[in-house]
């Protein structure tokens, strides 16, 4: 067998090697054990000192802006991957919007008062009018 190293696995070498990958990318590798420490109660000092006796040269401000930055991309991406799944239907089944009316107290829109003078018509915005409420009872 030939003992030099393929590209591919100089390059998988490259990507397990600290020296070799940045410190964001160490970070978010890290970023599981990092929140699990917190979530213990540890402080973000002691977590930066560990970091930095390991490897990491990274101030507290860094330490935290990287942090901020990879919980944003997280998130971000998680938002992003939810939308991307199967389309979400856009109108409930009729069985299951008469269950969600019900649970949730609604009424039938067909039973439901008549618009009154206030209410703005379509792609208006609402206004308070004055005039028009001011000799009804209040409606709380």
């Amino acid at each position: 067998m030939n003992d030099t190293p393929t590209a591919a696995q100089a390059l998988l070498a490259l990507s397990r090697s600290s020296t070799a990958r940045t410190q964001v990318a160490r970070l978010r590798e890290l970023l599981p054990e990092i929140e699990a420490a917190q979530a213990a109660g540890v402080k973000h000092q002691h977590i930066l000192e560990s970091l930095n006796a390991h490897g990491f040269a990274l101030s507290m401000k860094a330490y935290s802006v990287m942090l901020y930055r990879l919980r944003q991309a997280r998130a971000k991406s998680a938002g992003a991957g939810a939308s991307a799944g199967a389309p979400q239907p856009a109108v409930q089944a009729p069985a299951a919007a008469g269950i969600a009316e019900k649970a949730s107290g609604a009424q039938n829109p067909a039973a439901a008062p008549a618009a009154s003078p206030t209410d703005p018509k379509p792609g208006e915005p609402k206004r308070f009018d004055w005039d028009t409420l001011k000799n009804t009872p209040p409606q709380w």
